[in-house]
């Protein structure tokens, strides 16, 4: 039943997929560093 009912509603999730894993020269711990990544500030 759970399955039919996602079929008529996506989930919210389908919508808007997960951001893509940050490249491995960019290991960063915290997540929230993600987001300051996409800024070239931290680039020399």
């Amino acid at each position: 039943m759970l399955a039919r009912k996602e079929e008529k509603n996506p989930s919210p999730n389908s919508l808007f997929p997960p951001p893509p894993p940050p490249p491995p020269h960019h290991q960063t711990p915290e997540p929230l560093r993600n987001h300051v990544s996409l800024e070239p500030v931290r680039n020399p």
